[in-house]
């Protein structure tokens, strides 16, 4: 499909929770030998274990270690504890609480139970859950840690909003005035853009110009240039031969995204180096 579509198209891995060995010999497996760049899968309640249970964690190292993106997605259907599913009985009701509560609970869970704290180069996305949302949740959580957190969760040595800002990005849709209130409170690094299609929600085929039609009060120019293009290129990194370079944004920003990101990886790694170690790499220790 990459190749087809002139590398315009890459396939996001789906991650078999219910065995977590099978699910790292599956992304090495795809990594390896189908090209596979990104990763996914569901939010919810697998097996008693939410995404924070340590259970996950030769996955999320393994990631780490390919510095392969990974992200989360809701959506109907689940015979299992997906949110609503005991409670509503319609399209509607169940739709509209399903996508945000579950990526709500797996936010929440990944962050104070140390998921970040263990894998500081982890990068998730939360998709199709809508945005407006997030920094009050994220302050919520901040509340509640700092009632309770120091007791349940020890290990922590971040905010759950700087936790986020450095290992978590969040999507917005294509007509959603509310991604206003995540730039405003949070800045629009972490946000991209999301088609939805081919759900009837997508607007497609004009989901873009939907996008791009938001007003001034809303979104800027520059933002919008970051959601559609420059923050999908920084969380997925994929490699040079994977951007297509038949149209200009491709060829214009490429070198320049390399070496920022080379420059970030290169100051990630100094930092979780000095945090392990106490000495900063390049410095003398005895």
């Amino acid at each position: 499909m990459r190749e087809t579509s002139g590398r315009r198209v890459h396939v996001s891995g789906p991650v078999p929770l219910v065995d977590i060995g099978r699910a790292v010999e599956e992304v090495a497996y795809a990594y390896e030998h189908l090209g596979t760049r990104c990763f996914w899968a569901r939010p919810n309640l697998f097996d008693g274990r939410t995404l924070g249970d340590r259970y996950y964690d030769p996955l999320w190292e393994l990631l780490q270690d390919l510095g392969v993106a990974f992200g989360t997605h809701e959506f109907m259907g689940l015979k299992g504890q997906s949110f609503g599913h005991d409670r509503y009985k319609t399209f509607t009701e169940w739709h509209t609480v399903v996508h945000p509560f579950e990526t709500m609970g797996v936010i929440t869970s990944m962050i104070v139970h140390g998921v970040f704290e263990r894998f500081p180069r982890l990068r998730v996305a939360y998709l199709e859950a809508g945005c407006g949302w997030l920094p009050s949740w994220l302050h919520r959580i901040d509340e509640q840690l700092e009632m309770a957190g120091e007791r349940e969760f020890p290990e922590l040595t971040m905010s759950a909003t700087d936790y986020f800002r450095r290992n978590g990005w969040i999507s917005t849709e294509c007509e959603d005035p509310f991604v206003a209130d995540v730039v405003r409170w949070m800045g629009d690094d972490r946000i991209v853009f999301e088609s939805d299609f081919p759900h009837p929600d997508s607007k497609f085929p004009h989901t873009t110009e939907e996008f791009l039609g938001q007003g001034p009060e809303i979104l800027s120019d520059a933002s919008k240039r970051k959601i559609l293009w420059d923050n999908p290129v920084a969380f997925y990194r994929f490699p040079d031969t994977y951007l297509p370079t038949s149209f200009p944004e491709a060829t214009e920003h490429k070198s320049e995204h390399k070496s920022e990101h080379n420059a970030e990886h290169q100051a990630e790694h100094q930092a979780e180096h000095k945090a392990q170690t106490g000495v900063g790499a390049g410095e003398g220790g005895h």
